[in-house]
C-alpha cells in the first residue's frame, strides 16, 4: 500500500516560451484607439498531484513591444487538500501591469467530488488598482456557485464547467450577477498530433446604474480558442492557437472585438 501512494505522488515542471499576436490590446469599443501590438512571453509552473493534496503554481511574464507600461505579469497558486470526495480548494492570483501592482484575486471553498461530476462553492475577495472615480472602484466579495464535469477516453479529454457569480463591489459600476459556461475539449489524433477548443460564454447584469452613462448595463461574452498541439521530441511540443473575443455590452463603449495568434514552445519535466 505504501507503494501504491508513492506511485501516485506525481510532480511536474513546465515552461513555455511564446510569441502572441494582439488585435486589441485595450479591448476597447472605438476603432481609432485600437492598438495592434506583438507580445513575448514566458510561463513557468509547477504542479503536484498526491492522494490527498494537489498543488499548482504559475507565473507568467510578458514583454510588449509598445513599450513595458503594457508589459502584463501573473502569478497564480491553487492548494486543494482532499479528504474523501471533498476537498477545499483555494486559490490566489497576483496581477502587475507595466510594473505596478493592477489586482490581487483570493478565493476558498469546498467541492464535492462524485462520478456525475463536482458541484462547489466558492467565496473570495478581489483588490484592484485604485481608480480616481469611487464609482470604478472593484474591491469587494464575491460567491461562485458551480458543477464541474469531465470525460475521458484514450483518445479524447473534455470537462465542463457551468457557474454563477454574484459580486459586491465597492464602487457601484462593478456590483453585478453572472453565470456562464466554460468548454474545453482536445482529441489526440495519434502520440505526436493533437487538436482541441476552449469554449466561453457569460453573461453579466449589472445591478446598478453605471455612474458615467447613467444606465444599467448588461453584457454577453463569447470566447473562442481552437488550437493544434505537435509533440516534436519527447516531452517537447509546439502550441498554435487563435482566440476570438467579443463582448457585446448594452452601453457601447464596454462592447469590444479581439483577435489573437499565439505560438508556443512547450517542455515538460
Amino acid at each position: 500500500m505504501e507503494r501504491s501512494f508513492k506511485e501516485r505522488k506525481k510532480l511536474t515542471f513546465n515552461l513555455a516560451l511564446g510569441v502572441e499576436y494582439d488585435t486589441n490590446l485595450l479591448g476597447v469599443f472605438d476603432l481609432e484607439t485600437k492598438i495592434k501590438t506583438w507580445k513575448y512571453f514566458t510561463s513557468i509552473g509547477a504542479n503536484y498531484s498526491g492522494e490527498n493534496f494537489r498543488g499548482f503554481a504559475r507565473a507568467y511574464l510578458s514583454s510588449n513591444d509598445k513599450g513595458s507600461s503594457y508589459n502584463l505579469n501573473f502569478y497564480s497558486l491553487e492548494l486543494e487538500p482532499r479528504m474523501g470526495r471533498f476537498s477545499l480548494p483555494f486559490r490566489f492570483d497576483h496581477i502587475t501591469l507595466g510594473g505596478d501592482f493592477y489586482a490581487s484575486i483570493g478565493q476558498v471553498g469546498l467541492s464535492y467530488r462524485s462520478l456525475y461530476g463536482t458541484p462547489y462553492l466558492m467565496v473570495g475577495y478581489q483588490d484592484y488598482l485604485s481608480q480616481v472615480f469611487s464609482f470604478e472602484n472593484r474591491d469587494g466579495y464575491f460567491l461562485t456557485a458551480g458543477y464541474r464535469y469531465e470525460h475521458i477516453t484514450s483518445k479524447f479529454y473534455g470537462n465542463l464547467d457551468l457557474y454563477a457569480r454574484s459580486t459586491n463591489t465597492k464602487g457601484v459600476n462593478w456590483d453585478n450577477n453572472a453565470g456562464g459556461a466554460r468548454l474545453f475539449g482536445s482529441y489526440s489524433f495519434n502520440n505526436r498530433l493533437s487538436a482541441g477548443l476552449n469554449l466561453s460564454l457569460e453573461g453579466v447584469r449589472y445591478t446598478r446604474e453605471n455612474q458615467a452613462f447613467l444606465k444599467k448595463r448588461r453584457d454577453f461574452f463569447l470566447s473562442a480558442s481552437p488550437f493544434l498541439s505537435l509533440n516534436l521530441y519527447k516531452n517537447f511540443g509546439l502550441i498554435a492557437s487563435y482566440t476570438y473575443a467579443r463582448n457585446l455590452s448594452s452601453i457601447n463603449f464596454y462592447s469590444y472585438k479581439r483577435n489573437l495568434y499565439t505560438l508556443q514552445l512547450t517542455g515538460r519535466f
